[in-house]
């Protein structure tokens, strides 16, 4: 299809060219419109009112009319069978993430939780959220963190592999004190685990 609409407007050309389309393509298609114009146009300045042009012009409109809706019904009517699609992959099964351990801390040195512990004083300024997790390499997690029943942040969490340490921080206002939780979520916002302590 694509070769014979090629091959179409290869033969139309010569025959615009041809049409009168004169000295106008000279200006825009450089030295080879001025060859084509200079042999199938009048020359400048003289300008002939040639019905006979007009209606090889309406011809090939036409022509070119018919070609374009000839080539959809083509197009349309193709019978040659094409390659069925790939059915879609089936996702694989979310893989099962297990929290291993979980700890609120006052710091983490070489990947691991120093100071943990369920009741900081008001003064602690910043408590740390440590999780190790096997089976979720490649997923997410959530430290969402709550003080009271009122969400003070969420984090999300990047797993490379399996096991896997990570953790969150979260900045403890002097005067927020009293009951604060975190929830260890999946991507899908599933409860992992929940870690009470009180500042």
């Amino acid at each position: 299809m694509k070769i014979f609409l090629r091959n179409l407007i290869l033969c139309a050309l010569p025959l615009l060219f041809a049409a009168g389309a004169g000295h106008y393509f000279t200006t825009i298609q450089g030295s080879c419109g001025a060859m084509v114009g200079a042999l199938f146009s009048t020359p400048p300045g003289r300008t002939i009112d040639n019905p006979s042009r007009r209606a090889v012009m309406k011809h090939i409109g036409t022509l070119l009319a018919l070609s374009l809706v000839m080539g959809r019904g083509l197009a349309a009517q193709d019978t040659s069978k094409a390659a069925a699609p790939a059915p879609a992959p089936t996702p694989a099964p979310a893989a099962q993430i297990t929290v291993d351990e979980a700890a609120i801390a006052k710091a983490v040195m070489d990947r691991q939780p120093q100071d943990t512990g369920s009741a900081f004083p008001a003064d602690v300024s910043q408590l740390i959220c440590w999780t190790k997790v096997t089976g979720a390499g490649g997923a997410s997690l959530h430290h969402v963190w709550f003080h009271g029943d009122t969400q003070v942040g969420d984090v999300e969490l990047q797993v490379g592999g399996s096991p896997w340490r990570t953790w969150s921080r979260k900045t403890v206002p002097a005067d927020w004190t009293g009951a604060w939780h975190v929830e260890i979520r999946d991507a899908a916002g599933a409860v992992l685990k929940r870690i009470d302590f009180t500042v």
